[in-house]
């Protein structure tokens, strides 16, 4: 039997960043970054946002508002409650593509400003020295706290009461990344790390345990960081759609016969030499299409 020979064209890691570069200028963002190197600031980009759905809000027992942001608090509780976008309350980081949010990474928790009007220099919420500090879910927003930031204070980004509050009211939102109970990390003759030692070790890419209680620690239940800031979720993701697409790749070589044989299946015709298999989108599922014919010969999944 001769078995005949195809030239394939085909770059599906190409494919996915022009993708990535078509969204992220309809969106109006701008980033320096090609290739795969954008896929992080496109994955940052939304981990950093929240979307606008509709979701019901916990208060802590330890929570608290300073009565001057009490009103921008109501406006942004009824924003969560209605699902409206609140986009406009996050840091202006948010927005920015390659810009790193420790908070989040390490420890899975946003901040919102409570201002009542739109700055129109910014385009933002007016900017507050007391935030919230909130976990979320798709149907749920835990409020920790609200904490002072900005000038002559003690910055709350490394706040190991944070945590320790979500350890006492919601427990469950953390769990995956319990230690287990007993642990010791620390000679007794060693303290854990104050809050001030935690943020320069964040600060330099050291991630460790956060201990609430005694024997009771978690580890960067924000799904952690990288020793180069990047969030260490994103950089998994990145890898997994990478490896992912190669192996889709060698699928279509080692394959080519029976793709051919489905295409002519399908068109009813003879199918050139030349074949271009291309990433295409198709209502927010991705397919392996082969373009010569227009088919999309089977479904792409990154989970």
């Amino acid at each position: 039997m001769i078995t005949l020979q195809y030239k394939i064209e085909m770059d599906l890691c190409e494919d996915y960043s022009e993708m990535v570069q078509s969204w992220m200028k309809e969106h109006g963002v701008q980033s320096d970054k090609d290739g795969e190197d954008l896929w992080y600031d496109f994955f940052n980009l939304q981990k950093k946002s929240v979307s606008p759905q509709k979701r019901i809000v916990h208060y802590s027992k330890e929570f608290a508002c300073p009565s001057e942001v009490e009103l921008g608090l109501k406006l942004l509780v009824q924003k969560f409650e209605n699902g409206d976008d609140v986009s406009l309350h996050l840091s202006k980081d948010a927005t920015s593509p390659s810009e790193f949010d420790g908070l989040l990474y390490d420890w899975g928790i946003y901040h919102f400003h409570l201002g009542e009007t739109i700055d129109h220099q910014t385009g933002r919420i007016e900017r507050t020295g007391p935030v919230l500090f909130a976990k979320i879910d798709n149907e749920n927003v835990y409020c920790i706290n609200v904490y002072s930031h900005g000038k002559n204070v003690q910055q709350p980004w490394a706040k190991q009461d944070l945590l320790k509050i979500i350890h006492n009211n919601w427990p469950q939102t953390i769990a995956r990344w319990k230690l287990p109970d007993g642990i010791e990390m620390y000679p007794e003759s060693i303290s854990p790390p104050s809050d001030t030692q935690y943020a320069s070790l964040r600060k330099n890419g050291i991630s460790t345990a956060i201990f609430v209680d005694k024997g009771i620690a978690y580890i960067s239940p924000g799904g952690g960081y990288m020793s180069t800031g990047h969030s260490q979720e994103i950089v998994r993701y990145c890898q997994r759609v990478h490896n992912t697409l190669k192996l889709n790749e060698l699928y279509v070589r080692d394959n080519i016969t029976s793709l051919v044989r489905q295409i002519k299946e399908i068109t009813g015709k003879s199918v050139s030499r030349r074949l271009c298999f291309k990433l295409i989108e198709i209502d927010n599922v991705f397919y392996v299409a082969e373009m010569q014919s227009n088919i999309a010969l089977f479904k792409v999944e990154f989970q």
